[in-house]
């Protein structure tokens, strides 16, 4: 099992469909930035909307190309300055906006620290304040649970960057705001394995891993099966447990835990295997809990609930315990539900469906009850699986899938279902 790192062997697509960043390295601090030119809103019309995880890729794009900094040169039609890198991560009209139309009433709107997630923007001038001679960033996340220090990705003299800064150091002069048509979470989803932002699924059939892709409706595709040992393991969770937008997995194994990265394409490689106890973790889950951008680990042991939070190598460090009665559960799943970039907790208790809400500390808090029939479906999985930013529902039920869109309050709705052979698979991580 150390070495099953390969990749899976690609397969046809599934003919049913189902009714129902690793970071790069610090860069210099960069250079005053120069003045944007400046448009009028009449000159451009914003696109369809956008996940996050679509607009931290795209930015990515060109930090990784090491675009040279231009007010006056383009690529792929944007300015190459400050305002029309960010213009092409959220996909505005060419050649993009300035500082100052980019905080204009129709394009974005002023948020709240607490509020900040990927893809927002941090952003000096506007209209009112420097005026063209601002300059502007894109929130990547933040490097600490305590919200101390984030990370950009920005366009500043001499190329694209990634950059890291102190909230306290910039906050006046940064004042957060949002793209109007931006959806999305955290912008790395606990399912999403390829990074687009769409919810995917791993699961273990017989001695294998299964890997579907999602199409951003409710419907999983056939992608990949391959390796072995799988059947093999205690529980699975999948989440970005690195911080580069791509699943990853972890599981039991013998007690251990086995961290496995994904490469974004549906191949999982061995990395590390340590620790001892785990197989008294049940209901093990893979979220980013505290909203540092990486995975950590929720689960039951005994009657309690533990929270365990990641490092980003593979490590996963006790945090707390408390509370009573989870061991009663039959389901738990790790999601987040309202949107709000911190991990949620769905659960099956009896026939009805509970609702937990995450403060961003390791605590959950009691949100709602509901519904029933739930206690006869087999594996769940929580994930946004229409981009929406709220978390979904995906379940078995006798042999099919089935959807259901949450509403971001804790209410799961009837989306579809459809499938056949899904009560085989052994393990479910999505």
């Amino acid at each position: 099992m150390r070495n099953t790192n390969k990749a899976f062997v690609s397969a046809v697509l599934l003919a049913a469909t189902f009714t129902s960043v690793l970071l790069p390295s610090a860069g210099a601090a960069p250079a005053k930035p120069d003045a944007a030119v400046v448009y009028s809103e009449a000159d451009f019309s914003t696109m369809a909307t956008i996940t996050r995880a679509e607009v931290m890729a795209r930015a990515k794009t060109w930090v990784d190309a090491r675009v040279p900094y231009s007010m006056s040169a383009a690529r792929d039609g944007w300015r190459t300055d400050c305002s029309g890198f960010v213009s092409m991560a959220w996909n505005l009209s060419k050649p993009g906006l300035s500082t100052v139309t980019l905080v204009g009433s129709n394009v974005t709107h002023r948020i709240t620290k607490d509020e900040l997630l990927p893809g927002d923007i941090l952003i000096k001038g506007g209209a009112g304040t420097e005026g063209a001679a601002g300059h502007v960033r894109l929130f990547g996340g933040w490097l600490d649970s305590a919200r101390t220090r984030y990370w950009v990705y920005e366009q500043t003299p001499p190329i694209a960057t990634y950059n890291e800064y102190t909230w306290s150091a910039t906050a006046a002069e940064y004042p957060p705001y949002r793209y109007n048509n931006i959806v999305g979470g955290s912008g790395r989803g606990n399912a999403d394995i390829t990074g687009d932002g769409k919810g995917d699924l791993f699961a273990v059939y017989q001695d294998k891993l299964r890997y579907y892709f999602g199409d951003g409706s409710g419907n999983l595709h056939w992608g990949s099966e391959g390796g072995v040992g799988w059947g093999g393991l205690g529980e699975v969770a999948m989440g970005d447990v690195n911080g580069d937008g791509k699943g990853d997995l972890i599981a039991e194994a013998g007690g251990k835990l086995r961290y496995f990265y994904g490469d974004g394409s549906g191949n999982l490689h061995w990395a590390s295997e340590g620790g001892t106890g785990w197989e008294a973790v049940k209901h093990l889950n893979l979220e980013d809990v505290n909203g540092d951008n990486k995975a950590d680990i929720v689960g039951v042991v005994g009657d309690k609930l533990r929270y365990y939070y990641g490092d980003g190598t593979g490590n996963f460090h006790f945090h707390s315990e408390g509370g009573i009665g989870w061991g009663a559960l039959s389901k738990l799943e790790a999601g987040d539900v309202n949107g709000d970039g911190r991990a949620d907790l769905i659960a099956v208790a009896g026939d009805q469906l509970r609702y937990f809400y995450g403060d961003g500390n390791g605590n959950f808090h009691w949100g709602s009850e509901g519904g029933t029939g739930w206690g006869s479906l087999g594996h769940i999985a929580v994930t946004d699986m229409n981009g929406d930013g709220k978390g979904d529902l995906l379940t078995v039920a006798g042999d099919k899938l089935r959807y259901y869109y949450g509403d971001g309050s804790g209410n799961f709705h009837w989306g579809h279902e459809g499938g056949a052979g899904w009560s085989a698979l052994t393990r479910f991580a999505g």
